[in-house]
């Protein structure tokens, strides 16, 4: 046992030289080091940690700041495990499901007024994760990135099927499918990432069919879907 090491107490497990970093050294405020005489922390090891039973992540409201990098707390509001980068708090995992859908019209075509931008409907869903798909509209609960695709499916005289995709009801993106005056089927996707705030943004598709008032109705025609991607 040493003292006087920068007027804390060592532990030694060598010859008990004094001023030899001891194995074990408590400071005066009380911070412990394993493999150190200068602890930076409660607990300071200098060196590997073998755990056989359980680490309770604290879930610390403090600032993530360089001192700290690399620390880990457990945030309870989003369920997730945050490592600090230094200059803020990056989540790692997390036990909530991420939104993504894909509905289609079950072969069920939707009369449309030619030249009229319309709100595109949806009687079957492939799948719903988080239950966010509803009255035509996706609303995300989580927030992040999202791919979100609309393919639709025009039968037109004419050369243009425009698919549109809104966010908020203004559009976001739309794509002009055309072909020659010989066909009349005419099928176009529309696709984004698009960055939603898991509250109050909507995602809704349209089309405008400029030679027809059908968009054909089975599920490989005309379909639309979105996946979660990234916070």
């Amino acid at each position: 046992i040493q003292s006087g090491l920068s007027k804390g107490l060592g532990f030694s497990v060598n010859d008990g030289t004094f001023g030899a970093t001891p194995a074990m050294y408590i400071d005066t405020a009380g911070k412990v080091g394993l493999g150190t005489s200068s602890p930076a922390a409660k607990l300071d090891v200098a060196g590997n940690v073998s755990v056989t039973g359980m680490i309770d992540v604290g879930h610390t409201a403090q600032a993530c700041a360089t001192p700290i990098s690399g620390s880990i707390r457990y945030e309870t509001t989003s369920n997730t495990l945050q490592v600090c980068t230094g200059s803020g708090w990056k989540s790692l995992v997390s036990d909530t499901a991420k939104p993504s859908f894909h509905v289609h019209k079950n072969n069920t075509n939707q009369t449309v007024t030619p030249n009229v931008t319309t709100l595109l409907t949806w009687s079957t869903e492939r799948f719903d994760t988080n239950n966010n798909f509803a009255s035509n509209k996706f609303s995300p609960t989580v927030a992040g990135k999202y791919l979100i695709t609309l393919n639709v499916s025009c039968s037109s005289t004419s050369r243009y099927c425009i698919a549109s995709i809104y966010k908020n009801g203004a559009v976001l993106v739309r794509s002009v499918g055309t072909i020659d005056t010989t066909a009349s089927v005419i099928s176009t996707q529309a696709s984004t990432i698009v960055n939603m705030n898991g509250t109050s943004d909507e995602i809704e598709a349209y089309v405008s069919n400029q030679g027809g008032n059908t968009i054909l109705g089975p599920s490989y025609d005309t379909y639309f879907s979105g996946a979660y991607l990234t916070p």
